[in-house]
C-alpha cells in the first residue's frame, strides 16, 4: 500500500512584487500564458520525479522559477537526474506544439504556444540551476567526474550568461522591454547558490 505523501508549497515574497510588475508593465493574457507555461514545466518535473521514485518534501517559488527540494536525490541515477530535467523543457515544448495547432480556430492560441516555447527553450540554457545547465553537468559528471564536471560548466555558464547579458542590454536598448535584463540578474545571482553547493561537495 503507498502512503500519500504531502508537498509543501512555499512562495517568495518576492514572487508577488515581480507579478505585479508584469502585470503593470504587460496585459493580462501575457500573464495568464506565463502562468501557464510556467505551471505545467513544473507539473512535467514533478510528474516525473514522482514516477522514478523521488519523494518532493518542498516546492520553493522563487521570481526565478521554482526549486523542488527531494527527500530521495541520492538514490536517483545519473540517468533519471536527466530524465527529471529533461520532463520540464519537454513538456513545454510539446505544449507549444499542440497548442499551436489550434490557431486555426483562435489567434490567442500563438500566444500560449509562445509562451511555453520561450519558457522551454531559455530552461534549456547550459547555466544551473535552469535545467540546461543540469542536464549538462549531469552529462559531464556521468562521463567524467562532479569536480571535473564543475571545472568545465563554470566556463560554459560564464560564457553563456554573459551573451543573455548583452542581449538583454540589447533587447532593452531598442524595446525598453526589461524581462530579459532581470533573468541575466536571476541567473547570475544563482551562481551565489551553486558556487555554495559546489564548496559542500568538495567538503565531503
Amino acid at each position: 500500500m503507498l502512503l500519500r505523501h504531502k508537498t509543501a508549497v512555499v512562495v517568495s515574497p518576492w514572487t508577488v512584487v515581480l507579478l505585479t510588475l508584469f502585470v503593470t508593465l504587460t496585459s493580462p493574457d501575457v500573464l495568464a500564458a506565463t502562468v501557464l507555461a510556467a505551471l505545467c514545466h513544473e507539473l512535467g518535473h514533478y510528474g516525473t520525479l514522482r514516477a522514478v521514485g523521488a519523494r518532493v518534501d518542498r516546492v520553493c517559488i522563487t521570481p526565478f522559477g521554482a526549486e523542488m527540494c527531494i527527500a530521495q536525490r541520492p538514490l536517483l541515477s545519473y540517468g533519471r537526474e536527466v530524465l527529471a530535467a529533461a520532463a520540464g523543457p519537454l513538456t513545454n515544448i510539446v505544449l507549444a506544439w499542440g497548442i499551436a495547432q489550434g490557431s486555426r480556430w483562435w489567434e490567442g492560441c500563438y500566444l500560449f504556444a509562445g509562451a511555453q516555447l520561450i519558457l522551454g527553450g531559455f530552461n534549456l540554457l547550459p547555466v544551473r540551476p535552469l535545467d540546461g545547465g543540469r542536464i549538462m553537468w549531469t552529462v559531464f559528471a556521468w562521463g567524467t567526474d562532479p569536480t571535473a564536471a564543475d571545472g568545465i560548466m563554470r566556463w560554459i555558464e560564464r560564457c553563456c550568461i554573459a551573451l543573455v547579458a548583452l542581449l538583454a542590454l540589447w533587447i532593452w536598448i531598442k524595446t525598453g522591454s526589461p524581462f530579459l535584463l532581470l533573468a541575466a540578474g536571476g541567473l547570475c545571482k544563482s551562481q551565489t547558490g551553486e558556487k555554495r553547493l559546489v564548496k559542500e561537495r568538495k567538503r565531503r
